[in-house]
């Protein structure tokens, strides 16, 4: 396992995709800054940004520069909005202070719930729903059938690598204490768990969970969860894997990584079955272990640690694999093969024999 590990982090600082990865993220993250910035102007008297009135003659302005006045002069206001957020005739607000950079990507730092009692302002949390993560956008949001107001923060573990883990938190004002009454997230692989607008009103009504199973396989799962009685609930989970591979070698790797997985359910099982003839392949006695080092290190490594010679014929074909590992404090590799015969029916290679070569 720690070997994988390794590898797993070698491969992920050498991959040229995580540019993309990171686009993609950056992509994603705009979605939910983009109504933030929009409200966003200068104000002329420092260099402060002023979002909706947040300026030097309102209270909360006032305070914040008495209380806090070094977060007001090295750091930028990225939201603000007032508003009775628990309905109880006082009005709250939320102020957001961090940077924002050339590409407009917000990173907050200092989170601030307030709260108007009578023309006094007061704190009531600071800070809060940061935990291990880094706030990337903060508002004030709806959910279905509520008239109250909700505080949502988007989320990421500020890791680069699509590894990384992004998706939201959603408050409620509780006794003048900010509740968290959602919190979801997934890798960056995935672009991160969101809220959903299903009926495009303006008003969240669930949200979507995503799930990796195998990454290497693509299968992934999608779970819908809907607001109903104060509550997310969930309604429905659809899972997907990759198609079934068109060639001999997409084929055996496929085979290769099933059989090494350390769960089985329905999904897997029946693509197991659709990659053999004979359904006794699907239980063959392997080192799972070995292959399934060895079909890491091929999926990270450009020069393939499973060599595979083809013979292949019409309808018919037989492959040997081998993988070499080098023996510890010894000067030699031990090698591992595995024979495969393959027939082609109704135009998809399946495996129809399997050989463990000692």
């Amino acid at each position: 396992m720690k070997f994988r590990l390794v590898l797993i982090v070698l491969a992920l600082q050498l991959s040229s995709c995580v540019k993309e990865k990171l686009k993609a993220k950056n992509n994603f993250a705009g979605e939910y800054r983009e109504s933030s910035i929009n409200k966003t102007v200068v104000d002329s008297t420092n260099n402060t940004l002023a979002v909706n009135g947040f300026n030097s003659k309102s209270p909360y302005y006032s305070f914040i520069e008495k209380k806090y006045n070094k977060i007001l002069k090295e750091k930028k206001l990225v939201y603000f909005e007032e508003k009775d957020i628990d309905l109880d005739g006082k009005k709250e607000a939320v102020a957001a202070f961090g940077t924002i950079s050339e590409k407009k990507e917000v990173d907050v730092d200092c989170l601030f719930l307030l709260r108007n009692d009578n023309g006094k302002i007061v704190t009531l949390a600071y800070n809060f729903g940061f935990g291990n993560y880094n706030v990337y956008d903060v508002k004030l949001i709806s959910l279905q059938d509520k008239k109250q107001s909700y505080i949502h923060l988007y989320l990421t573990n500020g890791n680069l690598c699509f590894f990384g883990l992004h998706g939201f938190s959603v408050f409620e004002l509780v006794n003048n204490k900010p509740k968290q009454v959602c919190f979801s997230y997934s890798m960056s692989l995935y672009r991160g768990d969101k809220l959903i607008d299903s009926n495009k009103d303006g008003i969240y009504d669930g949200y979507i969970q995503h799930e990796i199973k195998d990454y290497t396989l693509n299968y992934f799962g999608d779970t819908e969860f809907v607001f109903e009685n104060n509550g997310f609930k969930s309604k429905e989970t659809q899972f997907r894997i990759d198609d079934y591979p068109e060639s001999i070698k997409g084929v055996l790797l496929q085979y290769i990584r099933i059989r090494s997985l350390d769960f089985v359910d329905d999904l897997v099982t029946k693509r197991l079955k659709e990659l053999c003839v004979n359904e006794k392949l699907t239980t063959i006695s392997w080192d799972r272990k070995v292959w399934d080092n060895a079909y890491y290190k091929s999926y990270y490594d450009a020069n393939n640690a499973i060599k595979f010679e083809i013979n292949e014929g019409f309808d018919v074909a037989r492959v040997l694999a081998v993988y070499q590992v080098e023996v510890y404090n010894k000067m030699k590799k031990k090698k591992y093969q595995l024979q495969f015969d393959l027939q082609k029916i109704n135009n998809c290679w399946r495996i129809a024999d399997i050989m463990v070569i000692q």
